[in-house]
């Protein structure tokens, strides 16, 4: 689920995701009235915004995310492997019967 969960993130937070004002940023009385007007959210405001897609940033780009996703998409192994493990362990009685029916049945009769 975790690489899910990145993407989805990375989809809606797109360039917002690297383009947040630091805290800094946001205690600079020149910058501030900007910041204010272009950078809230339609029911949140800069600060709450800014805190929030800095921590979908934690999320899904600095390096721990990469480390995590790294972690979640290979931990199990090669994933080839897994896949025809998975392939052989599944019970293949009904869908063989089936294929074989189809064969033998005479397409004249």
């Amino acid at each position: 689920m975790a690489p899910r969960l990145q993407e989805i993130l990375r989809g809606i937070g797109a360039s917002g995701l690297i383009m947040q004002p630091s805290e800094a940023d946001l205690r600079q009385s020149a910058l501030r009235p900007f910041l204010d007007r272009y950078m809230r959210g339609k029911a949140v405001n800069v600060v709450e915004k800014s805190r929030l897609f800095r921590l979908a940033w934690d999320l899904v780009g600095d390096g721990s995310a990469v480390r995590q996703d790294l972690y979640e998409r290979w931990h199990r192994g090669d994933v080839a492997r897994n896949r025809t493990n998975l392939f052989l362990t599944f019970d293949q009685t009904s869908t063989v019967e089936r294929m074989l029916d189809v064969i033998r049945t005479d397409p004249d009769a």
